[in-house]
């Protein structure tokens, strides 16, 4: 028993960094590209994405929880 508490304590650790280290990660809804295209026509751009704010970048699952 007291291993899996050790491995859990060791992973949730390590995730800890992790975020410490590299808090954000790409945007998965414009491919951090910034632009966010219409789903009907999709060669005009309409503006900044609206899932990161046109910043490309979006926080960590648990971010927030660390902080």
């Amino acid at each position: 028993m007291s291993i899996i508490i050790l491995i859990v304590v060791v992973v949730v650790l390590g995730y800890y960094l992790s975020l410490r280290i590299h808090p954000t990660t790409r945007c998965k809804r414009c491919d951090s590209s910034t632009r966010h295209y219409d789903l009907v026509y999709s060669d005009r751009r309409r503006g900044t994405c609206p899932s990161c704010g046109g910043t490309g970048r979006q926080e960590r699952f648990g971010t927030r929880f660390f902080r």
